[in-house]
């Protein structure tokens, strides 16, 4: 077979595509789909969705819009093979073993300023549609070939549209050229700011949703996930760091990585391209999407390029060009595809192998799986969802059990078995990790979902397992209570998911709504603290009775007089005031910290915070609202006039949150009574370079005194307003931040603590745990009529932490103590 081994001889000059000639000539190549030749400017989405769907007319592809983003930009697949093979490439979708094609999915630009792989994706999808040659037919022959040409439109709308809108009639290369200055917050993140090559795991995002859909339809052998790095580096491709591959992941699975990787290095040497492998970036984090297959018996390939950030930048290479940066991802996505050809066997066998493995392990497992419960119907449900789209499989109990001294009742709980397609998968959603090889990590260390989602879950042994029954029927639709017009009130339990959202919506409403301070009983129902009476009206049945249809229970209240506790119109009631949320934003902030909030309060909650830039802080008046988030403390804000007119604002009743990076300024404010620990880690640097330890251990070295991310145990005052609905005294609760707290002399002020041993998975140095161990959480600081919320964690870090973003309702809606 010549075509095979034909020594890259089309590398040479790869944006040309001369050596797979001659081209179907009814086919428009992307320059003259464009108007201008590919590389000259940033083609943005629109135009990357239009060609697609253009070539999804040709004889060998098949398009599919699979989703769409938040701005209602299309999300667009096109598939490629031999026309004679559509039909086995169809029979062979959803199986992860068993298949006489090899599926490779090129996947381009989740970052939508890494945007030299979406241009990239224009030459791809014209070569697999347009060419005649040998070596391509034959290709197509053997695969299917899977492009995404832009996997986040929203952000690179605003990539393209900021660097085509600052090119002069010569590109500049200097890197304070306004061109490669993005404003706030730049291309990177999708609508919603969230780094969508994070969000494979949480699917919190509709991106992340319509993707894995599409990807567990196909099943891809190979996923080559395509990205820009640093303008200043060259060329990576994987292998990573092989001391930071996640255990999980088969050692096969390295080696075929590796194997792969000398069809790259062949590629760049043919080209004389600097390029480097085995270091710097891991396989641990299975959010990522060279991560996300490696656990599903496939190979994810993660590619870096040094960006241009625009058209032309400097780097120690020479003037780095969009279009050479275009020849890299290029070169990438072809001997990607030689390598799939030439291995097209050994890859198949690997898919089987990983099948074996699979079943191998269960046999060998003393687990049959595992059990989990909540006392949010909501959050339960939410977490059956996420699995459903990961495609594993979660079954109702049909009668109670006890595991692990956790009582798991019959239709409040689910079993999740182990024996299944996704058994690796499985296990990381369940299992807590904290034993690690290296210290050193690209991305988070822990992120044990069931546990991130606030729910009680246990292990259960295959003995135990036979006794266990299961219900095998659909979950039957929603029967609320109809609302009586007669009713005083409509009671609503706050352990409920959506309890928040129909407050947040009936406020807005001007509905009257008030929660009680102290748990109550009402007929046989009880009511926890944090509980909302809501005064009947047509209004407020009309929207309590659509929260009815979405799965939130509604209680009639036919006197206020209760069984126990406070009675309708008792002063441990209080009355919800709409909230009216001011979030700062803009340069100095970060854009990740605010788009979690952001997120939260509109996707989440229903509510419209306003969005304010820094920049326009002096123009605002602080008494038109009740909340200010900050994740950071801006410039601005170290004012002396600035900090004192937030002290009068809070003192006449405002209601001050402040997490993370916001945390040291407002510790220097005597008025905020909060203090953060000594940081040993200083004296730690000093004994380190008075010791001359080897330069070769800085890098572990810096890591013990970071916080990569991690979740950690805490201990939970539940009687405390800012702590209603949270679902037990101890849980896991998120944090990637190495600044901690002093226990404030009032201790009632911290009604959420790390314990003794913090860590539940995840990796901390032993400096961090000494510290972190039994300091606060969050510290809620009682200041004139107002409060100041200080929080050391992320309580909706990522979209995924749904066991403690109630932390932000309760600032909203719930007494402050």
């Amino acid at each position: 077979m010549f075509w095979f081994s034909t020594c890259f001889l089309f590398f040479q000059s790869p944006l040309a595509l001369q050596e797979f000639g001659p081209f179907d000539t009814s086919i428009q190549s992307p320059d003259q789909f464009l108007g201008y030749e590919l590389g000259e400017w940033h083609a943005g989405p629109r135009e990357l969705i239009a060609y697609a769907q253009y070539i999804a007319q040709s004889k060998r592809a098949h398009g599919q819009k699979i989703g769409q983003t938040f701005q209602g930009l299309p999300l667009y697949q096109v598939a490629f093979c031999q026309e004679e093979n559509w039909e086995t490439a169809i029979g062979q979708q959803n199986q992860s073993a068993g298949r006489q094609l090899v599926v490779v999915q090129l996947a381009y630009s989740i970052h939508g300023d890494e945007a030299s792989g979406a241009q990239v994706a224009l030459k791809m999808l014209y070569l697999l549609a347009a060419s005649q040659s040998e070596w391509v037919q034959n290709l197509l022959a053997q695969t299917v070939v899977i492009i995404d040409p832009t996997m986040n439109p929203d952000g690179l709308d605003r990539f393209s549209t900021w660097v085509n809108s600052h090119r002069g009639p010569q590109p500049n290369p200097d890197p304070m050229d306004r061109e490669h200055q993005q404003a706030w917050p730049g291309g990177r993140t999708n609508h919603f700011w969230f780094d969508l090559n994070r969000d494979w795991l949480p699917l919190t995002q509709p991106e992340s949703q319509a993707r894995v859909a599409q990807f567990q339809v196909w099943r891809p052998h190979i996923f080559a996930d395509f990205h820009e790095m640093g303008s200043q580096q060259s060329f990576f491709f994987q292998p990573g760091d092989p001391q930071r591959t996640n255990p999980l992941t088969p050692p096969e699975n390295q080696r075929l990585t590796a194997q792969i990787a000398e069809f790259h290095a062949q590629a760049f040497d043919q080209l004389a391209h600097p390029y480097f492998t085995r270091e710097q970036y891991d396989d641990f984090f299975y959010g990522k999407g060279s991560t996300y297959p490696d656990i599903q018996g496939a190979i994810g390939i993660l590619f870096e390029q040094g960006s241009a950030r625009g058209h032309l930048m400097r780097s120690p290479y020479g003037p780095r060009s969009l279009a050479q940066a275009m020849e890299n991802h290029l070169a990438a996505s072809l001997s990607t595809l030689k390598a799939a050809v030439d291995l097209h066997d050994q890859i198949l066998a690997y898919s089987q192998s990983f099948e074996a493995l699979r079943q191998k392990n269960i046999q060998a497992e003393k687990r049959a799986g595992f059990v989990f419960t909540s006392r949010d119907p909501y959050r339960s449900k939410a977490f059956v969802d996420l699995l459903g789209q990961h495609r594993i499989k979660a079954f109702r109990l049909a009668k109670s059990t006890s595991l692990n001294s956790i009582l798991f009742e019959p239709e409040s709980s689910w079993y999740v078995p182990l024996d299944q397609d996704q058994y690796s998968l499985i296990r990381t959603c369940f299992e807590r990790q904290t034993e690690f090889a290296s210290q050193v990590f690209y991305d988070i260390s822990g992120w044990t979902l069931a546990a991130a989602y606030g729910l009680r879950f246990a292990e259960i042994s295959k003995k135990d397992a036979e006794n266990l029954a299961i219900l095998t029927y659909p979950e039957p639709p929603p029967n609320p209570t109809p609302l009586d017009p007669k009713a005083v009130a409509y009671v609503i339990s706050w352990e409920h998911g959506l309890a928040a959202p129909a407050i947040a919506d009936l406020v807005q409403a001007d509905q009257k709504v008030f929660t009680s301070s102290e748990p109550f009983q009402l007929g046989t129902q009880q009511f926890p603290a944090g509980s909302a009476w809501v005064l009947q009206s047509e209004v407020a049945r009309t929207r309590l009775t659509a929260w009815q249809s979405k799965g939130l229970p509604v209680f009639n209240a036919a006197s206020g007089l209760t069984q126990n506790g406070p009675a309708w119109g008792s002063p441990s009631l209080h009355k919800v005031e709409k909230p009216k949320i001011l979030l700062l934003v803009g340069e100095g902030m970060s854009a990740y910290d605010c788009g979690e909030l952001w997120f939260h309060l509109i996707q989440k909650l229903g509510l419209t915070p306003t969005l304010l830039d820094v920049s326009d802080w002096s123009k605002i008046d602080l008494a038109e609202y009740s909340h200010l988030f900050l994740t950071q403390w801006p410039e601005v804000l170290k004012v002396q006039k600035e900090s004192d007119r937030i002290k009068d604002w809070i003192q006449a009743g405002g209601q001050l949150y402040a997490q993370k990076s916001a945390l040291p300024e407002l510790a220097k404010l005597e008025w905020s009574k909060i203090l953060l620990s000594k940081a040993e880690s200083e004296g730690s640097w000093k004994d380190y370079r008075e010791k001359q330890r080897p330069w070769s251990e800085k890098e572990s070295f810096a890591s013990e005194y970071a916080v990569n991310g991690l979740l950690a145990n805490v201990q939970i005052d539940l009687t405390n307003p800012i702590c209603f609905g949270l679902e037990d005294q101890s849980m896991a609760f998120f944090t990637q931040n190495n600044r901690f707290f002093e226990v404030p002399k009032d201790s009632f002020s911290a009604p959420i603590r790390f314990s003794t041993d913090p860590v539940y998975s995840g990796y901390l140095g032993k400096e961090n745990r000494e510290r972190i161990a039994n300091s606060p959480y969050l510290i809620s600081i009682r200041l004139g009529s107002g409060q100041i919320l200080a929080v050391q964690g992320t309580p909706t870090f990522r979209g995924f932490c749904l066991g403690s973003e109630k932390i932000i309702a309760n600032l909203l809606f719930q007494t402050s103590p």
